[in-house]
């Protein structure tokens, strides 16, 4: 049987989100194992209620350790859930197309963290998850999936996290599917900008301000 190891910080809400709305869709085809960053949070505590084998890697990713737990099963991906820390090339290389990451945005178009708080600051028109292969350049790998939604005003940023889960779960059996049988996924195509990381306090500034002055939007920080 082939392993599906999902690779997210313990108390991260994403990677507790993700793994409790794939797990009856997946546990029957895969064995699934969880690569936590530490030992207790959410996400460590939804894969011990669901039975899910946890390892603590600390904030890297180490090819032997993963070549150690993946060595009784026929293939095995890796699956990055909002993990926040550098990954080196030798590792990526190392791990030879074995490692997808789930970005909550349309790419190529708001590469970076938290996006779905720039979608909401800015007020965009929709937003979205993008399925991707790990390449050497930040988010900017090969395609596997992407959805989006219409963003609508009264939705807070809760909300648009919660439904940025929703819509990678429901894309990602169908990923990890084309992995398995060697789809090296599609090209990322045009121009995108790479949002930089801000606290609560600037995107509210962003939001209030966008809200008061529709016609003269600013967005939050990006190059």
């Amino acid at each position: 049987m082939n392993k599906v190891i999902f690779v997210g910080e313990g108390n991260s809400l994403k990677a507790q989100l993700i793994i409790e709305l794939t797990h009856q869709s997946l546990k029957s085809d895969y064995q699934l194992m969880f690569f936590s960053s530490c030992s207790e949070g959410c996400a460590v505590a939804a894969a011990n209620n669901l039975d899910i084998e946890y390892h603590v890697t600390g904030k890297a990713i180490c090819p032997s350790e993963v070549k150690s737990f993946t060595a009784d099963c026929d293939d095995y991906i890796l699956v990055l859930l909002g993990w926040p820390y550098i990954i080196k090339s030798r590792e990526i290389n190392a791990l030879d197309g074995k490692l997808i990451n789930c970005h909550g945005s349309y790419l190529p178009d708001y590469k970076g963290s938290r996006a779905y708080m720039h979608y909401w600051a800015n007020i965009e028109e929709y937003y979205g998850i993008t399925i991707h292969y790990v390449s050497e350049q930040v988010d900017a790998g090969n395609i596997l999936a992407q959805n989006k939604l219409k963003l609508f005003p009264e939705e807070t940023p809760k909300i648009l996290h919660y439904r940025m889960c929703e819509l990678i779960a429901n894309e990602l059996p169908k990923s990890l599917e084309m992995v398995f049988l060697g789809d090296k996924g599609r090209p990322q195509t045009g121009s995108g900008r790479y949002f930089l990381k801000q606290d609560k306090e600037l995107f509210q500034k962003i939001r209030e301000h966008n809200e008061k002055n529709p016609s003269d939007k600013v967005l939050t920080p990006y190059r």
